[in-house]
């Protein structure tokens, strides 16, 4: 049994390493859409049938903005249909989209403005042939301003939505259920009592009928806490647990994952002093409320994080683990701000299988998705230098670590592109949505699918340089200068092997003497970031020295503490 598994997933790498491109893309302006005006979308989902459907706001110049959903066929290049929800003043925006699977339902959430009471939650059901079924709108206690941020859907077809209430004074979190024919069953609040306080996700644990919701929350003199809320099926809460973090700074949530036996994962921000300086985050509760860890060792934010149920020996229900997967960005000088994204992998009990630096420049990872076989996708965006703007990168890795590919939509005839959201259908196609800012007409949807080749040559990393291609395997051996240098006290160091086999990657004081072992390992024929965390050495020169067959290379680099 487990040769017949390393067989597949090693079938399933090859196929990942194989040549990637942009096989689909399409945009949706508005029919009525004036020049410079606003086309956004915000989220993505597909179906069962590997259609694609996107959410966000469109301009109109007869109503004004309204929610406008898409859904393409799985190419991209059918869109099936469009549907556009305006509420009373045209003011409105979709920010959430999911797809019920047991019913083949469609729902969107966001705010429309209300007639006198500020924006309202809106949910609107669809079917997947773009019928619009029912909608229901909640306006909180304070009769303010309700921005509804994320909607998820159970098993039974229940749908939730979580986001901010205002409550007269300030912004509570505000979690409402409807049942599958959208009658309201019940609206869960939680007030922290020092402020404003933003849920930002929301996940179900389906066989139990647990429900859960994560985002920041104003402490007593702590700033902003991460703040997780647990409610039972009928919405009663069941426990809330808070993190501020040992510099007493604001901490914020970005998102939420849960296991319904191996707990809750919650990732966001931890300021570390008054100058702004951030953690990337990563708290785990066990699922009766108890904090079991928490690893913030870098500097940066993390955005989104996502769990991978993988069995055990013997593959029995309930002899399962599961990986941990988080990306964002890591900031490696705030000074002058300047990022790199970050994607990582830890086990239930945090420690660290992999991470991986997307060193291009100033680049923010924003959304992750998994495949079946734990292959990790995910997209941003990064300022491109040649074009002077931000555009759009995604890319994936295999569950070992290893950078498969990563792809770049820069394009000079564009203003700027930005991706908000990502997903994987079942035969490895991955799908962007996001918007795109032209230089001569309005901003549009954007909606990207990348796709495998049937090319036989293994292609691993992009060309980060404007003109959508992709970067061979290496054609020769190369050891980079770590970047940054000077560093304190992490630096990366990239090298490059045309052939497969061990290589050594060790770094030596200036007395020739090792200190660390960074790899020493077999390799496939690839692009490697390697990163190196000096703190418990002393400030001074290193050199860093690679062997792989008949290469060798060093060079040196500066620790200043």
């Amino acid at each position: 049994m487990k040769n017949i598994i390393a067989i597949i997933l090693m079938i399933f790498t090859a196929n990942l390493l194989s040549q990637v491109q942009l096989t689909g893309e399409n945009q949706y302006r508005g029919v009525f859409s004036p020049p410079s005006s606003l086309n956004k979308s915000n989220a993505i989902t597909l179906d069962n049938s590997g259609n694609v459907y996107v959410t966000g706001q469109s301009d109109n110049i007869n109503t004004g903005t309204g929610i406008v959903t898409v859904c393409y066929n799985s190419t991209l290049v059918t869109q099936n249909w469009a549907q556009r929800y305006t509420g009373n003043a045209g003011n409105d925006a979709g920010y959430s989209i999911a797809y019920d699977e047991i019913n083949g339902k469609i729902y969107v959430c966001g705010t429309i403005l209300g007639n006198g009471s500020g924006y309202d939650y809106i949910t609107i059901q669809y079917t997947t042939g773009g019928s619009q079924g029912w909608t229901n709108t909640y306006s909180g206690t304070g009769n303010g301003d309700d921005i509804a941020n994320h909607v998820e859907v159970d098993a039974s077809g229940n749908v939730y939505v979580t986001g901010q209430s205002w409550n007269g004074n300030d912004f509570d979190y505000a979690t409402v259920k409807y049942n599958p024919s959208g009658q309201q069953q019940w609206v869960s609040r939680y007030d922290g009592g020092n402020g404003n306080d933003t849920a930002k996700s929301i996940k179900v644990d389906g066989d139990n009928g647990y429900v859960y919701v994560t985002g920041s929350s104003a402490g007593n003199g702590t700033g902003l806490d991460f703040a997780t809320v647990r409610y039972a099926s009928d919405g009663t809460q069941l426990w809330v647990n808070r993190y501020n973090g040992a510099a007493n700074h604001n901490d914020w949530a970005n998102d939420l994952a849960v296991d319904k036996n191996l707990g809750v994962y919650v990732c966001g921000c931890s300021e570390s002093n008054s100058n702004d300086a951030a953690k990337y985050t990563i708290v785990k509760y066990s699922n009766s409320g108890t904090q079991a860890w928490v690893v913030n060792s870098i500097d940066g934010e993390a955005k989104a994080i996502s769990l991978f149920k993988r069995p055990l020996v013997g593959n029995l229900p309930n002899n399962y683990t599961v990986d941990v997967f988080c990306t964002g960005f890591y900031i490696y000088s705030f000074a002058s701000p300047t990022r790199e994204g970050y994607t990582v992998k830890y086990d239930k009990d945090a420690n660290l299988i992999w991470g991986n630096y997307k060193i291009v420049n100033d680049c923010l990872l924003n959304h992750i998705c998994l495949s079946s076989k734990e292959a990790v996708y995910v997209t941003g965006f990064y300022h491109h230098s040649t074009l002077s703007q931000s555009t759009t990168i995604t890319g994936c890795y295999t569950n070992n670590g290893t950078e498969a590919w990563f792809y770049d939509y820069g394009n000079p005839n564009f203003d700027y592109t930005t991706s908000s959201g990502v997903q994987v259908d079942i035969n490895n196609n991955c799908y962007v949505s996001g918007l795109k800012d032209t230089l001569t007409t309005s901003q549009e949807y954007k909606t990207l699918k990348y796709g495998i080749s049937s090319g036989t040559n293994r292609f691993q990393n992009p060309n980060i340089n404007g003109n959508n291609s992709i970067l061979e395997v290496p054609k020769i051996y190369s050891l980079e200068q770590n970047y940054p240098n000077p560093f304190n006290p992490v630096t990366v160091i990239r090298y490059a092997i045309p052939e497969s086999g061990t290589v050594k990657l060790i770094v030596y004081n200036m007395l020739g003497q090792e200190i660390t072992d960074l790899v020493n390992e077999f390799k496939d024929a690839g692009y490697y970031n390697i990163r190196f965390d000096a703190s418990k050495f002393s400030s001074g020169i290193y050199v860093y020295k690679i062997d792989s067959r008949n290469f060798t290379s060093m060079k040196k680099m500066v620790l200043v503490k």
